[in-house]
């Protein structure tokens, strides 16, 4: 430690501190990739992660906002820092109010991280909209340490756009429809021009 007087000021500088613990989560979600294709679902990713080692024990709550989805509730799977599934004695998963949360993970060490997958499934059939958006945020906590993420996806029906060639002196339209891959059984499609 050193310390000076400048102008009548004591300054003080003494060795830098450096952190004992931390924690960050990241949050992805995939939709339209071959997964998307086969089942219908958002597939989400949360990480929850430490560089120095987190306080205490880790617990993560995740929160899926959107009308017409929900979550898989017998999908998720919570991978420890070697990679493995983490048994599901070791612990608390519960469902309330759109939130499922993950309780009393044990403690990381430093570099070490916790991967949660799962799905969720929108109900088309609840809905006459073409697009179901859906908001998800995730908090992870660890002692005095807490962090936040979130991510949003849309899922869309029908989608339309256009451009004029101005080789071909036409408009090119291109419609797509069902990219999300839901059940169009007894469905009209129309595209009229005026």
């Amino acid at each position: 430690t050193t310390t000076a007087t400048i102008g009548g000021t004591t300054i003080t500088v003494g060795p830098k501190t450096t952190a004992t613990h931390d924690l960050y989560v990241q949050k992805s979600a995939s939709t339209y990739d071959a997964q998307y294709v086969q089942d219908g679902k958002i597939h989400y990713t949360i990480t929850a992660y430490t560089t120095v080692g987190t306080e205490d024990t880790v617990d993560i709550t995740d929160k899926l906002t959107g009308s017409n989805i929900s979550y898989d509730t017998d999908s998720f799977v919570v991978r420890g820092p070697d990679g493995n599934v983490v048994g599901k004695s070791k612990y608390t998963l519960y469902f309330a109010d759109s939130s499922a949360s993950i309780l009393y993970l044990p403690k990381l060490d430093a570099g070490q991280e916790y991967t949660v997958t799962y799905t969720a499934t929108p109900n088309w059939s609840a809905t006459t909209d073409t697009t179901i958006s859906a908001s998800n945020t995730v908090e992870a906590k660890s002692g005095s340490d807490d962090a936040w993420n979130g991510t949003s996806t849309t899922l869309s029906l029908l989608s339309k756009s256009g451009y004029y060639d101005y080789n071909s002196k036409t408009i090119k339209w291109t419609v797509k429809v069902n990219s999300a891959h839901a059940n169009l059984n007894g469905y009209i499609l129309s595209d009229v021009i005026t």
